[in-house]
């Protein structure tokens, strides 16, 4: 992503592919890149940690009728944390969708002139965005640097993002590290988890995934949904820390109540299969269901498979089917081979 948000922050998310399977069916599930691609940063999503693409099992038709769907384990492949995306933090009730008052404005220049870090920032923010302002890149980088050298971690997160994405200024991956590291110092949950989405990467710094672990715990001690969801990867893949099913879904269901879709789809697959939570296919449709309605591909094709083998909903084969469409038309390549099995 390459705009700022008012205070844009950049998240990253580390992306599983889980597997659905059924005794007939067999179709991936494949929605999302992998978030800064690598650990990801989204438009930080750095990584690479992912558990193995699910595969739904080839339907096979006998009959003209599809057998009755198993859920498979899924088998966890080598980590992959995808591009991290920025999120927008409420720093100030002003919206980044409305261009500031006049008033408001001025009353930022004036307190700029002055040197105000903060002003500097939100000034920076208007000017990136052409909030209020004709927009200006080079003038925002300049604002945004001065607040950032003034210590204001919001900045120095942002400024960060900058370098990370080429943003105004020339890519660069080890000033971008740079300024997630004096923010991440100052506790900004997003720049913790960028942070630690580089240490995986090996992007700007030298690969560790300790410090990794370290950094995302952090930030996920603070509730930041990315990093609950990449730390959650860690602990599922057995990665640096001893493999716990049962942290990892305690992990990805703490992101997943905050509305992050991947988290929903995974905790939707380890209530599925029974991956540290005792199996249950009713609360797995739920999950599937929330991810599925944020438009997660992933989701929309297992929320599909449970609609026609009746897995935790009322079997439905034209709900199923309603799902199924709604993945391909994102070029699922599973749905799309599901419904041309149910179309003979």
């Amino acid at each position: 992503m390459t705009h700022f948000s008012k205070n844009c922050t950049l998240t990253i998310a580390l992306l599983f592919v889980v597997v659905l399977t059924s005794c007939s069916p067999n179709a991936k599930n494949k929605n999302e890149e992998s978030e800064i691609p690598e650990v990801t940063i989204t438009e930080p999503e750095i990584a690479e940690a992912e558990i193995a693409e699910a595969e739904i099992a080839e339907a096979e038709v006998a009959e003209a009728e599809i057998t009755e769907a198993e859920i498979a384990e899924a088998e966890v492949a080598e980590a992959e944390i995808t591009e991290p995306e920025i999120a927008e933090a409420e720093i100030t009730e002003v919206n980044n969708d409305e261009s500031p008052s006049p008033e408001t404005i001025n009353g930022w220049l004036k307190a700029a002139e002055q040197g105000d870090a903060e002003a500097l920032f939100y000034l920076a923010n208007c000017y990136s965005n052409g909030n209020g302002v004709e927009e200006d890149m080079e003038k925002a980088i300049k604002l945004l640097s001065q607040s950032a050298e003034q210590g204001f971690a919001p900045a120095q997160l942002e400024l960060g993002n900058c370098f990370y994405y080429g943003n105004g200024v020339d890519k660069n991956s080890k000033e971008a590290v740079k300024w997630y590291l004096k923010a991440a110092e100052q506790g900004v949950a997003d720049a913790q988890c960028n942070l630690g989405v580089c240490y995986e990467n090996g992007d700007g710094v030298d690969k560790d995934s300790e410090e990794a672990v370290k950094w995302l715990r952090k930030a996920a001690e603070q509730g930041d949904a990315l990093a609950l969801y990449n730390l959650a990867q860690f602990y599922h893949l057995g990665n640096v820390v001893d493999k716990d099913m049962a942290e990892a879904a305690r992990l990805y269901r703490k992101s997943a109540e905050q509305g992050y879709p991947p988290a929903q789809q995974n905790i939707g697959i380890c209530y599925a299969l029974g991956n540290g939570v005792d199996k249950d296919k009713t609360e797995a449709a739920k999950w599937f269901r929330k991810a599925a309605e944020q438009n997660f591909a992933e989701a929309q094709f297992n929320l599909g498979v449970c609609y026609l083998f009746g897995e935790g909903v009322k079997k439905d084969a034209e709900e199923a089917v309603k799902w199924f469409r709604k993945a391909a038309s994102q070029g699922d390549a599973k749905a799309i081979d599901m419904l041309k099995k149910l179309d003979k």
